[in-house]
């Protein structure tokens, strides 16, 4: 729903008076009956909660989706919006900028004059190493390879004895298919929703290129500022990592 907000979409917010398995009745709406077929219903309360479905029907203040296992109830909060930027478009939108995570493995310490280590298991693609000293102080190394599952440093380019092998991979994150499904913590989440904010209005230009009313041209200029902003924080470089440490975790 937040990207949706940042798409200019009107979301507009509600509370069901009655309903059925199939249908929610709000005496509140007053729009023009049509107005969020093909639309995005989102369900904030209730039996059905967290579940994000299409408008199969607006008419006479009554929302019609497909069938659901527990029925709409009085008092169930919920939101929506029309069908200008469909919901599958959204997700498509999101899954495809939503990138790679970084994971880190420190469960390897060098040893002095001693250039290969076994690779613990990894959970991702092998990207490179850092050592970390005694003093938390970082430094890459620039003389590493993998081969056959051993990790290699060439001679005389290790770390300091003692020092931590920081081992970082990245693998790409799960799909986002479902409204409960949640962004990897290490993924800065700005910089997710404005990239797909814009992947979605240059799919709305090309899509609504002979109707004005839509200015979607307008809002992606905003959004592209807004992208330009946070896209500073790239995913090789991001401000969190998750950690894989012997006995232990950060």
């Amino acid at each position: 729903m937040d990207v949706a907000k940042l798409l200019g979409q009107s979301v507009v917010e509600g509370v069901v008076d009655s309903g059925t398995t199939s249908t929610l009745t709000d005496s509140a709406r007053r729009e023009k009956d049509g107005s969020f077929n093909g639309g995005t219903l989102w369900v904030l309360s209730g039996a059905n909660a967290g579940a994000v479905l299409v408008v199969e029907g607006f008419g006479k203040n009554k929302i019609t989706v497909a069938t659901q296992a527990a029925a709409f109830a009085a008092g169930d909060q919920y939101a929506l919006t029309d069908a200008v930027f469909p919901y599958w478009k959204i997700r498509q939108s999101i899954n495809s900028v939503v990138g790679d995570v970084l994971e880190v493995d420190e469960s390897l310490t060098f040893e002095a004059d001693t250039y290969e280590y076994t690779l613990p298991a990894l959970n991702g693609a092998y990207k490179g190493v850092e050592f970390v000293d005694s003093d938390e102080r970082t430094y890459p190394s620039f003389h590493d390879k993998v081969r056959n599952g051993v990790l290699i440093f060439d001679y005389g380019f290790g770390g300091g004895d003692g020092d931590t092998i920081r081992i970082l991979t990245k693998s790409p994150h799960d799909l986002l298919f479902d409204a409960t499904d949640t962004l990897d913590a290490a993924i800065p989440i700005k910089k997710v929703l404005w990239d797909a904010v814009v992947d979605v209005l240059q799919w709305g230009v090309r899509q609504y290129r002979n109707d004005a009313s839509k200015m979607t041209e307008e809002f992606l200029q905003l959004a592209m500022g807004k992208q330009e902003k946070f896209g500073k924080l790239q995913n090789d470089e991001l401000p969190m990592v998750r950690y894989k440490a012997a006995g232990w975790g950060r």
